[in-house]
């Protein structure tokens, strides 16, 4: 790809509310936006955002790498072998950036450059923390109102039965919802799985992370013997820690968000391509 330039600006956002998960209390989030431009001026954008609460680096991390490696920036690419702190997210950024740019030079949608059949329509699920009850229903209000149909909620911070009174709270209130569960690995097995069967009734479209990043056999063991869908988040990191899982037990929903294996096109070396938006997006 040939490349006129290459521009980066960082933000930080703060959140409405401080978010509160299993790790830690998120109250913003920051990171660096990406801009690609060629030589007839069309230009593609990527976003840097590490969760320096996951061990992913922070906004200062992806400065110190685009300024680093400028030179072969300008191509592009980040060099094989730069990794560490940072790396993975600018990686996610600038193959997004890409993909993006790729996309207004062939006048076409992003997901049709990733496959031959996206999808047409990905619903996204709005983020309830693990606050207190009266805060999650007013959270999951808004939401709704907002025009949410899925939500996901932060649970592992508090007690199980505190988290298991909450999902049913929500559950009998709004009996339609769609409802995550994301624990960001804070159960132990038995923890997971005896929650998960409480909450059998509750109808939960799926479960996140419920047990900590190394306990591969753990995940599987519940998505084999548990009614609720597994899905990894922290637990696959790269292409070979997603191969690893898959080849440990019964396939479920299992995924991370971009950045963690490096951007879109790594990421579908270990699972299907979601169809979005792209390109004029």
């Amino acid at each position: 790809m040939s490349l006129a330039r290459l521009r980066y600006r960082p933000f930080r956002l703060p959140m409405r509310a401080p978010m509160q998960t299993a790790r830690a209390a998120i109250a913003y989030r920051s990171g660096v936006v990406l801009e690609l431009t060629d030589e007839d001026g069309m230009r593609g954008l990527g976003e840097a955002s590490p969760l320096p609460e996951f061990g992913e680096g922070d906004v200062d991390d992806v400065l110190g790498l685009l300024e680093e490696h400028a030179g072969a920036l300008a191509e592009g690419a980040l060099p094989d072998g730069v990794d560490g702190p940072g790396a993975a997210a600018l990686r996610c950024a600038l193959d997004v950036a890409q993909l993006d740019l790729d996309g207004w030079q062939r006048g076409t949608r992003v997901s049709q450059l990733l496959s031959e059949h996206p999808r047409t329509r990905v619903e996204a699920n709005a983020v309830l923390g693990d606050g207190p009850p009266e805060q999650m229903l007013a959270e999951a209000l808004e939401a709704v109102e907002a025009g949410f149909r899925t939500v996901k909620m932060k649970v592992g911070a508090k007690a199980p039965d505190e988290d298991v009174r909450r999902v049913r709270l929500l559950r009998v209130a709004m009996p339609e919802l769609r409802i995550r569960l994301d624990a960001n690995g804070a159960w132990i097995e038995g923890t997971a799985a005896e929650t998960l069967r409480r909450l059998e009734s509750c109808d939960l479209e799926l479960v996140e992370q419920p047990v900590p990043v190394d306990a591969t056999r753990q995940l599987a063991r519940l998505s084999r013997d548990t009614s609720s869908l597994i899905a990894a988040d922290e637990s696959v990191s790269s292409v070979d820690e997603g191969r690893r899982l898959l080849a440990a037990g019964p396939p479920g929903p299992r995924g991370a968000p971009p950045p963690r294996p490096g951007g879109r096109r790594p990421a579908r070396g270990r699972r299907p391509a979601a169809g979005g938006r792209g390109g004029a997006g």
